[in-house]
């Protein structure tokens, strides 16, 4: 791809348009409560915005006394709340992001277990080093928050090295449960070799220390007696010389581990003979393993004395894509603890068949696991894999905004490889009333092209008058569907086959990666233009030069169009997702970038056509849109804005990295200021030119000692021209410059003007 030189630093700062708008503070609130139904099957947690790798928790997050429902996501450090309207055995969950705000950020892992027995849960959590504790408490509201207590360290004395912090590899899932039956909660973790089990003892009962607090030692470096090697089959009969380094009896320990840590141990007493077993997964492979506690004959210690390492509960094999992990949480509210099972692994593992739900049908004491389904509210929310890219648009032409969502993907287990489809949604709304009905999961069947990546956008590319279909892939590449409608305000026709955009050369174009395309005539001129988004976080230009209907003409530009980008902070990365119109009830349409981070960028000075000009940004988290508090945020962010229901607010449908979407109503009127203010508009004829061009002005005349600079595509100047005499336009000859396209900056009354032309003879 061509790459367009940055003019000075000089040029740059004169090319900005003046600017009158002001940050503007929360303009949108999420609002969950828009009605999505497929067939006659409401999605109840259509907004929640999807899932990938959910760990669950229970607590009882507004003090009602029914345990609700938390779910972490470690690759993002994100925390769903959701709280149950039901009534034991007939759970009914809502998401309710407000509770999350409450919660610390955590890492790699969460689990809520009562620690200091006061009736209120309290969070575990890596911290970074192993284990960090956060005391619960309720507050004025009812609802539960957290403060920090500590990290846990204990005196090896085994060792004589002092205090250490007790171990959790990153990314591992640890085991919180009292192993010892003597009243306090233990902590079970791998080693850091990734081979033995540690089992670091809470000795605030055998101290009589007061509940509140937590002492631990490491009370046995190989609990169960069992070692994993590289084989999903662990070694039993392990023992330790816990006096000093570890040791194994009866030969030296397997070699050959492929990887270091990667397991995630969850300790149930599955048989209720009063000792913990283990259900173990590990990142190298997909099932998981069940091992049963013996005890030792010989003492109390934990002996692992059976495996099966493909673990049948009920004629259901337990196994997920990659990396097990399984969660010991009372789903249905009836007081015996269910069992969940999702994926731990990130990026390359199940992203929509990602959240099992196994009923105990049993007792606690004596569970029996039935599996229920593998989409436990995954198939209750709008979730299209990894990565969405929601859009609206008016597709069955009836006046209201219909909804279009496209994604990075979702997993196919068996190739290992994602591929896409595109979600339409019919907005149903009536007055007061905003809702969808889902028509299809796969719209144009767009799954059989087994695209790796799919964005939307919708306009027209070539230049008929009528809105076609386009498609950014992750690849870069950018694909188009003809609109053959009869009449450009008829439902359009989009049954042909996609085809590459291509640019006047006759290339396919394609970005860096992960494009999202938008159409918009950027510099005013009448016809429509081509912006995309994409892992850079800048926005690529092309231009459409044609005048001819039914032919585009698109010339590459410029590949940081206005200066913007998404997480400017980041020089490479970005992921720009664009879109531009209005947001609120001003009648001046903006620039929003979604981004890599989940932060949303604001941008003006563009309305004018000022393509060779810098946007000015006003916001780097626009209405603090997923980014007010780190605990919830979903990282990546895609917007999309309309009216939804026609009650003359706006509302944005925000897409995300887990393939999910989340919907924000516009709950403030912005400042009369965005209303009031119009950007003169600079215009040249003809255009494309021959010999000469002409320079106007409206709706002001331009000054004496106007200055214009004309520029090419490299930001060279190839032309200057200075004049003191006042009139309604500027003639200028352009007859020896080359067939190309050219910039001009105009200098009058003190203010800067931009807007371009095409030289062709």
């Amino acid at each position: 791809m061509k790459t367009l030189k940055q003019l000075s630093t000089g040029v740059l700062l004169l090319c900005g348009l003046h600017s009158q708008a002001q940050f503007q503070g929360r303009v949108y609130e999420e609002d969950s409560s828009v009605a999505v139904t497929q067939g006659s099957i409401q999605k109840t947690l259509a907004w929640c915005g999807g899932f990938n790798n959910p760990q669950f928790a229970n607590a009882d997050l507004n003090n009602d006394g029914t345990l609700d429902l938390v779910v972490y996501q470690p690759d993002q450090f994100s925390v769903k709340t959701f709280i149950n309207y039901g009534s034991p055995s007939s759970p009914n969950y809502r998401y309710r992001p407000q509770y999350a705000r409450n919660f610390p950020q955590c890492s790699f892992y969460l689990i809520l277990k009562d620690y200091n027995k006061d009736g209120i849960e309290d969070l575990f959590e890596s911290g970074g080093l192993g284990f960090t504790v956060h005391k619960g408490y309720y507050n004025a509201s009812n609802e539960l928050c957290f403060t920090k207590y500590k990290a846990l360290y204990y005196n090896n004395d085994k060792l004589l090295i002092g205090y250490i912090n007790a171990e959790v590899n990153p990314g591992d899932i640890p085991s919180i449960v009292d192993v010892d039956f003597d009243g306090d909660l233990d902590f079970i973790s791998y080693y850091g070799d990734g081979y033995y089990v540690n089992w670091y003892q809470n000795m605030q009962v055998e101290l009589g220390k007061p509940s509140d607090t937590i002492t631990i030692r490491l009370a046995d470096r190989c609990w169960g007696k069992m070692k994993q090697s590289y084989l999903r089959t662990h070694d039993l009969g392990v023992f330790c010389d816990n006096s000093s380094l570890m040791k194994t009896t009866g030969g030296e320990p397997s070699t050959g581990k492929i990887t270091d840590g990667g397991n995630t141990p969850c300790l149930i007493d599955l048989d209720g003979d009063d000792d913990y077993d283990v259900l173990d997964g590990h990142r190298a492979f997909n099932y998981m393993v069940y091992l049963r506690n013996g005890k030792s004959p010989a003492g109390p210690r934990d002996t692992m004395v059976f495996q099966d390492t493909t673990w049948t509960t009920l004629g259901d094999t337990v196994k997920i894509a990659q990396w097990a992990a399984a969660f010991h949480v009372d789903i249905d509210g009836d007081g015996n603890r269910d069992l969940m099972v999702s994926p731990n692994a990130q990026l390359t593992s199940e992203n929509y068949k990602c959240s099992q739900y196994y009923k105990n049908i049993g007792t606690d004491k004596f569970p029996s696991f039935k599996f229920q389904t593998d989409t436990f509210m995954v198939s209750d929310a709008l979730d299209l894999g990894t990565g969405s890219y929601p859009f609206l648009y008016d597709y069955n032409k009836d006046g209201k905004p219909d909804l279009f969502v496209g994604s990075r993907g979702y997993y196919d287990a068996l190739t290992g490889q994602f591929f896409s489809k595109v979600m339409y949604l019919q907005n149903v709304s009536t007055a007061g009333n905003p809702a969808f009905q889902l028509i299809t999961n796969d719209f144009l069947s767009l799954s059989f092209k087994k695209y790796k990546g799919i964005s939307i956008g919708v306009g027209d590319v070539d230049n008929d008058g009528k809105a076609d279909f386009l498609m950014g892939h992750n690849d870069g590449s950018v694909h188009y569907i003809k609109n053959t409608a009869l009449t450009p305000t008829a439902m359009p026709n989009w049954s042909g086959t996609p085809t590459a955009v291509k640019d006047a050369s006759g290339n396919a174009i394609v970005t860096n990666g992960y494009s999202v395309p938008l159409v918009y005539d950027m510099n005013v001129d009448g016809v429509n233009d081509l912006v995309l988004g994409d892992q850079k976080g800048y926005l690529i230009y092309y231009q459409n030069t044609s005048t001819t209907p039914g032919v585009s003409t698109y010339i590459f530009t410029n590949d940081q169009l206005g200066f913007a980008k998404s997480d400017p902070e980041k020089l490479t990365i970005g992921h720009s997702v664009p879109f531009i119109g209005k947001i609120d009830n001003s009648p001046r349409e903006y620039l929003l970038m979604g981004s890599r981070s989940g932060r949303i960028f604001r941008f003006t000075d563009f309305q004018g056509g000022a393509i060779f000009g810098t946007f000015k940004r006003l916001d780097s988290a626009y209405s603090y849109i997923l980014s007010d508090y780190p605990q919830t945020n979903t990282y990546m962010s895609a917007p999309t804005v309309a009216d939804i229901d026609g009650d003359g607010n706006y509302d944005m449908i925000v897409g995300n990295v887990y393939g999910g979407l989340h919907l924000f109503k516009q709950v403030k009127t912005v400042g009369m200021i965005e209303q009031e203010y119009q950007e003169p508009k600079l215009t040249v004829f003809p255009n494309p030119a021959k010999t000469e061009i002409n320079i106007t002005l409206n709706p002001t005349l331009f000054e004496k000692n106007t200055s214009v600079y004309i520029y090419n595509a490299m930001g060279q100047l190839v032309k200057q021209v200075q004049t003191e005499t006042a009139k309604g336009y500027l003639n200028i000859s352009v007859s020896t410059l080359p067939d190309a396209i050219y910039y001009c900056v105009v200098y009058t009354d003190g203010k800067r003007f931009v807007t371009s032309f095409v030289k062709q003879n």
